[in-house]
Formats: structure tokens, sequence, C-alpha cells
């Protein structure tokens, strides 16, 4: 007999396999009524490895699933929205490589076949730039009045860049306003070199007006020398920069700096020490609020600060 054996299946194949005489002695349907076993497994005529009705078979394990064709209206139309989901949610073009997100597009519509990153990279969203930028240039040729602002900044990789924006009224004095361009300044940010940046995206969208193209700066000095050399006027310096610069001033004066030397390190106590916020919040009263640090480019920051 088969040791270890705990169901009459097991048993069943090994006479099958090892005792072809018994077995067919005992398989007539006579027989078989008297025996107190289950005939499901062994009524069956096919061989020993046929699969039974819940299993697929091996070309339908393996056949390729059916898939939209890559330019039908279906899957254009579903690519098309997961570069909007791209650009409009800032995500990065990783994310169509991720497998929570193929699994995600995959359940809504298990025929689409999400694209590869390269093919958003090259394809999809070159394409959409296009598109957009024409629609864009189209909509400001159609203001009356049109002002531009631009600003240099730094992101977190250490790379500088240069964003400019437009903003127009139309003869129905409907406003329009949009992100032109972010290029990148890997030069020195002299005047000459930023403004030749700001006259690339004014020509790129065809800015210029016959009565002038205002632009809107900083107080920086190299920033008179770019409007100049773009062509822009009237140059409009920042107001709220302006007032950020008197108030730096303001807050400067040698009378003031013990005052706030001390509450910045008062401050700075509390954000460096997790046993010293904890008893903070701890004695709160009504309203747990956390001391605010100020910025230096940021006067309103510094009056926030010392009122908390």
């Amino acid at each position: 007999m088969v040791k270890n054996c705990r169901r009459t299946q097991n048993m069943w194949f090994h006479f099958e396999r090892h005792h072809k005489a018994e077995h067919a002695k005992i398989s007539k349907p006579n027989v078989l009524q008297n025996l107190e076993i289950s005939t499901k497994p062994i009524v069956k005529n096919e061989p020993d490895n046929m699969p039974t009705k819940s299993q697929k078979t091996v070309p339908e394990m393996y056949a390729k699933k059916q898939h939209y064709p890559q330019k039908s209206e279906r899957s254009t139309e579903i690519t098309q929205a997961v570069a909007k989901f791209i650009a409009g949610d800032l995500q990065p073009l990783s994310v169509v490589g991720k497998a929570y997100f193929k699994n995600l597009l995959s359940v809504m519509d298990p025929k689409y076949e999400l694209p590869s990153r390269r093919y958003y990279t090259m394809n999809v969203i070159p394409e959409m730039y296009t598109s957009v930028g024409t629609n864009v240039e189209l909509e400001l040729k159609e203001c009356e009045s049109l002002a531009i602002t631009t600003d240099g900044w730094t992101s977190r990789a250490c790379q500088s860049y240069l964003t400019v924006t437009a903003h127009g009224l139309d003869s129905n004095w409907k406003q329009h306003n949009y992100v032109l361009a972010t290029r990148m300044l890997d030069v020195s940010h002299t005047g000459v070199n930023v403004g030749e940046a700001l006259a690339g995206v004014v020509a790129e969208f065809g800015l210029q007006r016959p009565s002038g193209t205002a632009v809107v700066t900083d107080n920086a000095a190299n920033m008179d020398i770019a409007a100049k050399a773009a062509m822009l006027t009237p140059h409009v310096k920042c107001f709220a920069h302006t007032v950020n610069l008197a108030c730096q001033k303001g807050v400067k004066v040698q009378e003031f700096q013990p005052l706030l030397t001390k509450v910045r390190r008062i401050v700075s106590f509390f954000h460096k020490s997790t046993t010293a916020t904890a008893l903070l919040k701890l004695n709160q009263k009504n309203k747990e609020l956390k001391l605010i640090q100020d910025v230096s480019t940021r006067w309103n920051s510094t009056y926030d600060m010392l009122q908390r």
C-alpha cells in the first residue's frame, strides 16, 4: 500500500499505475457503486494530465492579451489623459513605470497598454507642449494690452532657472495669465544673459506690441540691463519687493537687533528640541501654535515671528 496517504484518491492512482489487473476489476460500474469513495476523480476517462474546467490550458495561460491598437481612439484618449495628469499635477515622468500606477490603469481598462516612459518623453509630452503653446500664442495675440513678469530662482539641486509669465487683457476685458517658460540659466546672471533669455521667450510667443510690452521684475540691478536688452518697456519694479527692501532696512536698525536676535534664538531652540516642543504643546491651554522662524526675503515673516 501507499504510505502517508490520507486521501483515497492517492490510493486509487496507485492501483491504476501499479496494480492494473486489480484496477480493471474494481473499475466496473457495479463495483463503484459499492465503494465508499468519491467517484469524481475516478470516473473520468481523460489522461491524468488533462486540465479540469476550472483550469486554463497552457496556450490560454501564455496567450497574449488583446490590447487596443496604440493609435486607436480609446488608447490615444487614455494616453493623453495620463500626459495631462503628469503635466497638470507636476508628476515625474517615472510615474508611468510604477507598478501600482500600471495596476490602476489595468483595473480601470484591461485592454489599455501603457506606453513606456521614453514614449511619453519623446512623443506625447513634446506634442502636448507644441499644441498648448500654439493655443497660448493665439490667445495672447488677441490681447491688446500685455505685460510679462520674470524672476530667477534656484532649485534644490542648485540649478538656476528663469521663469517668465504673461498677463493680458483681450477686447472683452477677459484676463489671460500663463506661465510661458522656465529656462535654465547655467551662465552668470548678468543683465545681458538674462536679457537674451527674455528676448528668446518674447520672440517665441510673439509678445512684442507696437505700444510696448511692460515687464515687472524685482529691484536687482541686472534686471534694468535685462529689460533694455530685451527691448521691453516700460520696466516696472515690483512694489512688494520695494516694500520688503524698505522694511528690511527698518528691521536692521541697531536698537532693534538685540531683541530680534533673542527671539530668533528662542524659536531655533524649540525647532531643534523635540522635548521642548512637546512641553510647549502641553502648556498651551487654548490652541496649539507653532513658533514661526522669519525669512530674510519676507519682511512680514519677521512680523509674524514676533507676534507669535
